[in-house]
């Protein structure tokens, strides 16, 4: 009964951190301005010379 529990606790964490990802995205997206959203700076890779 415990484990049973303690599953569900741990299935419903997840369904909500995936529920509540696009909303948080969404309000990053209006603080943080427009152009961090369209454009992504993208990353460095090793430097090899």
């Amino acid at each position: 009964m415990v484990s049973l529990i303690q599953g569900l606790i741990i299935l419903f964490s997840g369904a909500l951190a995936l529920m509540f990802h696009p909303l948080m995205e969404r309000l990053y997206g209006m603080i943080a301005g427009p152009d961090s959203s369209t454009n992504p700076p993208k990353a460095k890779g090793p430097e090899h010379g």
